[in-house]
Order: C-alpha cells, then sequence, then structure tokens
C-alpha cells in the first residue's frame, strides 16, 4: 500500500543555521528581500529591519539582528513571500516555485514533477499552522478585502526574472552558460540601479508601484 506524502511546512526555526542564515548574504536574496520591503516602504534600505514594517504580535519574542525574528513582518505575508520563496529555491532548486496566493494570506509552495506540493515556506505562521493549513487559508474569501490587481503581474515577473538568477548563485561559475539566466541577470541588474534599459525592467517597476501604492 502506497501512502502518499503531503505537503511539509518548512521549519524556519530548526533550519535557521543551516538552510537560512548562509544565503542571507547572497546578493539575489537581498534583492528579493528589498523588492518585498521596498513596495511597503518607499523609504527601505538595504539592512533595515524586515520586523518593523508588520504589526506587533501578542506574543512577542525579543528581536535579534540577523535572526528569525528580525525577518517576519506580521500581517504581511504578501511582500515578505519574495524572500520566502529565495530561501526555498536556494534549498530545493528542483521543486517547481509558485506563488499561492489570495484575499488573506499568501505563501511560496515548492511543487514536484507530480504537480503535488511538496514544501512550503511560511515564514509568519509556520509555527502556528500545518503546511495544508497555510494553503487552505490562501483559499479563504474575505469580504471588503483590497482588489489584487498587480499582485499576479509581479509574482510571474519574479518567478521569470528571479528564480533562474536564485537557481545559478548556488551553481559553479562554468555551468552558468543559459541564455535565459543571461537575460535575467541583465534585468536584475538593470532593476537594482533603476535603470529602465528594457520593457521588461519598465513594466516591473509600473506593476510594482500598483502594489507599492496598496500598502500605503
Amino acid at each position: 500500500m502506497t501512502i502518499r506524502q503531503g505537503p511539509v511546512q518548512f521549519n524556519w526555526r530548526r533550519h535557521w543555521k543551516k538552510k537560512v542564515a548562509p544565503h542571507l548574504k547572497n546578493e539575489a536574496v537581498q534583492a528579493c528581500l528589498d523588492l518585498g520591503m521596498g513596495m511597503l516602504d518607499p523609504n527601505w534600505q538595504r539592512g533595515d529591519p524586515p520586523y518593523v514594517l508588520g504589526a506587533i504580535p501578542v506574543c512577542r519574542t525579543r528581536i535579534v539582528p540577523g535572526k528569525l525574528s528580525w525577518y517576519r513582518p506580521y500581517g504581511r505575508c504578501h511582500w515578505i513571500a519574495f524572500f520566502s520563496l529565495a530561501i526555498g529555491v536556494l534549498n530545493y532548486p528542483d521543486l517547481d516555485w509558485r506563488f499561492v496566493s489570495g484575499d488573506l494570506h499568501t505563501v511560496p509552495v515548492g511543487y514536484a514533477e507530480d504537480g503535488r506540493p511538496r514544501v512550503v515556506m511560511d515564514i509568519l505562521l509556520f509555527d502556528s499552522d500545518t503546511a495544508d493549513e497555510s494553503i487552505a487559508k490562501v483559499k479563504a474569501r474575505v469580504a471588503h478585502a483590497p482588489p489584487s490587481d498587480g499582485w499576479e503581474a509581479m509574482f510571474e515577473f519574479f518567478l521569470k526574472f528571479m528564480v533562474p538568477v536564485l537557481r545559478s548563485s548556488i551553481l559553479p561559475r562554468s555551468e552558468k552558460t543559459s541564455n535565459d539566466l543571461a537575460e535575467a541577470e541583465k534585468f536584475l541588474e538593470a532593476f537594482l540601479s533603476d535603470e529602465e534599459d528594457s520593457a521588461e525592467s519598465e513594466q516591473f517597476r509600473g506593476t510594482s508601484s500598483v502594489v507599492r501604492a496598496k500598502a500605503s
């Protein structure tokens, strides 16, 4: 009898030292964090604490720079999801990574070749919800929720341009020969330097400005 295994909730606290902390200085990971937090706060600067852009939890733990508590902006799941997905890609590069998003919640999920979810990267709710519960929150519908214009386009851009960069960042330089990767790295460089040298980077900024306006 074959037992189908459901998705696993990535335990951010347990895996922080070995599976998260080593990637925090990765330029691509920092760019993903900057992307999400920059849409929340136009004055965001690299090195700022993400947690201050979120709500204050009832049972607040001590905040330690560079540790898990530093990277948990409660109530800002849509924006921190870019960072969370980046960590997922670096640890499970063979999975098909997607943003699963709804009115109430957004969470990165890695899918196996058979189309079933395997890993859920819920940095805000991993210690209270199972993987299935995180995904279920996405399906919830909330009355009078703000419109989701712009999010799907943002996620599509991110998956197209950033995931190849993330996967490449853990490969030996000799293996970085993909034309798609070259285009993705060019896009990232243009985006980070505020140069509008391609239709994609300009469209990406336009989409991000729509999402940014909703956070204000």
